[in-house]
């Protein structure tokens, strides 16, 4: 199977939960890498966008190192579809904070760029 081929399956399977609640265990901004029900996932850029970096897969992280955090949050993942970003957002099941977005936005028709956002909870102390 080829990696093109590989990476379509394995952005199926994530694509396929959507809609799912799952532990949410942290990010790695840095690699686009995050843990969400035990898999570490990976996202991947158009590499052929050039400047205007789209989102073109997730993917599993495989081996690689993720700081993580366990039972960070309780998480749905949500698909979005609106004008501005296309992609998908770990929203917390119990108070809808975003602790993570991950896709393209097209808020600049002349170009959309990659994001991956992670966003911690904020602590009162």
């Amino acid at each position: 199977m080829s990696n093109v081929n590989r990476n379509i399956a394995m952005h199926k399977h994530w694509s396929s939960l959507v809609g799912m609640s799952g532990t949410y265990e942290g990010a790695d901004s840095q690699e686009f890498l995050f843990k969400f029900d035990g898999i570490v996932w990976e996202a991947i850029a158009d590499e052929m966008d050039g400047y205007r970096s789209c989102l073109e897969y997730v993917v599993y992280g495989g081996d690689k190192n993720l700081i993580e955090y366990t039972n960070l949050a309780r998480v749905t993942i949500e698909k979005s579809d609106c004008k501005e970003f296309v992609g998908y957002i770990l929203k917390d099941s119990s108070d809808n904070h975003v602790w993570l977005e991950v896709g393209t936005n097209y808020t600049d028709d002349w170009y959309p760029y990659f994001v991956f956002k992670h966003n911690p909870k904020l602590v009162s102390l």
